[in-house]
Order: C-alpha cells, then sequence, then structure tokens
C-alpha cells in the first residue's frame, strides 16, 4: 500500500493554487522537523527553487520567498486548481501504485512554523479562519465528500 498526502486547496481554479504559496514555503523551510519535504520538492525538481526559498527565508524575506514559488511548483507539490486537473493527477499517481490517498485542506494565504525556531524574525499572515473553512468545503466538495 502506498498512500500520498496533499495540501489540498480545490474548485477556485488559479486563485486555489496562488492560496497555497505559504505552504510551498512552510515545506521548503521545515528542515528542522521534516527534512523530507526538501527531498520531495528536490524529486520534483525544484531543488534549486527550494534552495532559493530557505535563503530568501534566512535573509527574513518573506516576499522574495513568496516570490520564488512557481505555479508550476505548487501543482507538482500540492492538490491544488481545478476539479479536473485534480483527478488527473490522482489518477497519474493511482497508475504510479498509489492505492489511498489524504486530503490535507490548506489554509489560504498562509504559512507558520512547524517547530520552535522555525520561521523566526518572519512576520506571519493572520489566520483567516472563515477562509479555510471555505477551502475545507470547497475541497470536500470538489472531491466527492
Amino acid at each position: 500500500m502506498w498512500v500520498s498526502v496533499f495540501p489540498a486547496n480545490l474548485g477556485n481554479g488559479d486563485q486555489s493554487v496562488e492560496e497555497l504559496r505559504g505552504q510551498i514555503v512552510m515545506f521548503a523551510t521545515a528542515l528542522g522537523s521534516s527534512p523530507g519535504y526538501a527531498t520531495s520538492i528536490e524529486m520534483a525538481g525544484f531543488g534549486d527553487q527550494g534552495e532559493e526559498i530557505r535563503d530568501h527565508v534566512a535573509a527574513g524575506d518573506i516576499q522574495g520567498a513568496l516570490g520564488t514559488v512557481t505555479p508550476e511548483m505548487i501543482d507538482a507539490l500540492t492538490l491544488s486548481g481545478t476539479v479536473d486537473n485534480a483527478r488527473k493527477r490522482l489518477a497519474e499517481y493511482e497508475a504510479g501504485g498509489a492505492t489511498s490517498f489524504v486530503f490535507n485542506p490548506a489554509a489560504p494565504n498562509s504559512y507558520y512554523p512547524l517547530y520552535g525556531g522555525h520561521l523566526d524574525g518572519i512576520d506571519l499572515p493572520e489566520f483567516d479562519f472563515g477562509q479555510y473553512v471555505r477551502v475545507i468545503d470547497a475541497t470536500m466538495s470538489a472531491m466527492g465528500g
């Protein structure tokens, strides 16, 4: 059995993709608790961008880090965008042997520390619970839940 876990934001097309930039920054910089995220980014073909994101964050430049994240990175590392895109991506994972999927609806336009010291010195965005609920509802609805 092979389980794939995805930060997810579905149903709002390009807006859903854009809202996940912070998730990629968060994962690219989580070397202290989850170095596997950086490995996943590198294996997906975005190692240079992952390193650039880490450099920006280390310099306190969150806007530069967010700007480094491309829509292609977000598509490769999350389940985002349109329902058709999500179903196509899941079919590709199934063809590769995945038997189970876990969707982790991701707070939009958000990033947060995953452990003490992670993202120190970075101004964190205000968490918008209402928008998070929107993402949960849209993602679950899009996937038939």
